[in-house]
């Protein structure tokens, strides 16, 4: 598990130091390393003990479709339903390995 969180804090260094990689590809690796991130810390509260979730890919979801309703209120942010799919993907990955 600290592995997978690891590569997720890497993967984002790189897209925020990479000059290369365009805006929007940029946007859609941060949603899938924030999905990442969100199935991964409740897999943490669990692992303790502190708390145990149901359906932690629902969570993620919500998590992605409040965020996309956030943006859709301000003028200057763009809602995209391809954002609640990379952050689906980001805790759906983590869920594949989980049970791996």
């Amino acid at each position: 598990m600290i592995l997978i969180l690891v590569l997720s804090l890497v993967l984002f260094m790189i897209v925020q130091l990479n000059q290369s990689v365009n805006a929007i590809q940029r946007d859609k690796i941060m949603h899938f390393t924030a999905g990442a991130g969100i199935y991964l810390s409740m897999s943490a509260l669990e692992y303790f003990n502190i708390y145990h979730f149901e359906n932690k890919l629902l969570l993620v979801f919500l998590a992605g479709l409040s965020k996309e309703f956030h943006d859709s209120l301000y003028e200057n942010h763009t809602a995209s339903f391809w954002d609640i799919i990379a952050m689906c993907s980001g805790g759906f990955l983590i869920y594949i390995v989980e049970r791996w």
